[in-house]
């Protein structure tokens, strides 16, 4: 099982995001709009004391959290959505392929790779 502390950022580093995908290879990005929260401190606090509940749990399965973060980074990870953890970039293109809903193949949410176009039903 994956426990995926999801993503989200601020409004000044989705634009600037925008910005950079559309000078460089003209695509006009917005789901990171979907992204875009600002956590109080409490509300970070939450996160770190139920993953902590999470780890706790003697589970009859292997699990890995992503990313692998601990205590006040976890923190950091909700309140300082531009802080990157020893990363100098984004891994997620080259480890995270992604299937939307329409079939869309993206690792990069905003650009489809490929489509997959599945079969109508039949009656």
């Amino acid at each position: 099982m994956v426990v995926y502390l999801a993503w989200f950022t601020s409004e000044q580093l989705g634009q600037a995001q925008h910005r950079l995908l559309n000078d460089a290879f003209g695509i006009e990005s917005y789901t990171w709009k979907s992204y875009t929260r600002e956590f109080t401190k409490e509300e970070a606090q939450l996160f770190i004391d139920n993953l902590a509940g999470v780890e706790k749990m003697k589970w009859p399965f292997e699990y890995i959290v992503v990313p692998n973060l601990k205590g006040s980074d976890i923190r950091d990870y909700y309140l300082k959505p531009s802080k990157m953890f020893g990363f100098n970039k984004c891994i997620s293109p080259f480890l995270e392929v992604n299937i939307m809903p329409d079939g869309d193949v993206v690792t990069y949410r905003d650009y489809a790779c490929v489509s997959i176009v599945f079969p109508s039903k039949v009656s």
